[in-house]
């Protein structure tokens, strides 16, 4: 199935997949989503779903990502700096916090 990428979301060069949603990284540095957000897995800062359009994460501006991961109902983002962003379900503590 081919999807189809957004104007002005630039070039994608890794794609990782969750239960539900997909993520895509950028040449820029920048992670997109796309499917059902029901756990907060599309990093938008709400819970919704964009099931035929890919999202772009909320993250902050001067964040540049290197590499992103999913699991069934969570993101994964790592910065050029080696922060790490987690977003989505934490209901076995998968995020590395306590329940939120």
């Amino acid at each position: 199935m081919q999807l189809q990428v957004p104007e002005g979301m630039g070039r994608v060069a890794k794609v990782a997949e969750g239960a539900n949603h997909i993520l895509a990284l950028t040449e820029e540095g920048r992670v997109w989503a796309m499917g059902t957000g029901s756990h907060g897995e599309l990093g938008t800062g709400r819970v919704c779903s964009s099931p035929t359009e890919f999202v772009e994460v909320d993250l902050p501006d001067d964040v540049i990502v290197k590499d992103i991961a999913a699991g069934a109902w969570h993101s994964v983002a790592i910065t050029d700096s080696n922060d790490v962003y987690m977003w989505g379900w934490n209901r076995d503590q998968q995020l590395g916090v306590d329940q939120v």
